[in-house]
């Protein structure tokens, strides 16, 4: 929230059998352009000496998305749950 509605990573569909994301994978799911255009995780970066609070947000759906939809994520949620950290440099 720091930073605005920066994107650092977008993962759907993922399978409800994934037990873990690995290094560089979306755990079987799909991923979206972050919002430095590329796919991946892209980490935190606030400036020296500040500090950025970061929000995860997980939400389990009634059903597969295919390709990112809002409209569909917020027509289909049956539970979200959210982890907030605080990174600094």
């Amino acid at each position: 929230p720091d930073a605005g509605d920066f994107e650092h990573w977008m993962v759907w569909d993922i399978p409800a059998s994934s037990d873990g994301f690995g290094s560089g994978g979306a755990g079987g799911g799909k991923e979206g352009p972050n919002d430095i255009g590329e796919l991946g995780y892209f980490g935190p970066c606030p400036p020296e000496g500040e500090t950025h609070r970061n929000i995860l947000t997980v939400y389990a759906l009634s059903g597969r998305m295919g390709s990112f939809d809002v409209d569909y994520l917020e027509a289909h949620t049956l539970r979200e749950v959210s982890i907030s950290a605080t990174y600094s440099q």
